[in-house]
């Protein structure tokens, strides 16, 4: 193949890793694609191309109690309670 060649044959492999410990922020795992690049397989409750979206609302169980309203939050969740009641679910008053 190379019978007449008066040089020398240099073969370089880079094999280059896209995914970082960050790469799906803690949230799911990094999976290296085939070419370059990656996909992230979150973890439930996770969602998004890089695992960084809070998909579940935490206030779907309705925790605020006595008429207070829920916010939801990342992994959490806040109620604005209506006079007299307080706390974390509205419950104390």
């Amino acid at each position: 193949m190379f019978n007449n060649y008066q040089g020398f044959v240099h073969f370089i492999h880079t094999d280059v890793l896209d995914c970082t410990p960050t790469s799906c922020n803690s949230n799911g795992d990094c999976i290296e694609v085939v070419g370059g690049g990656f996909v992230c397989d979150c973890e439930d409750g996770w969602g998004g191309e890089f695992c960084d979206v809070d998909t579940v609302d935490d206030c779907l169980s309705e925790p605020c109690e006595n008429g207070g309203s829920c916010t939801d939050s990342l992994n959490n969740y806040t109620c604005a309670c209506t006079l007299p009641w307080t706390g974390s679910t509205c419950a104390s008053g």
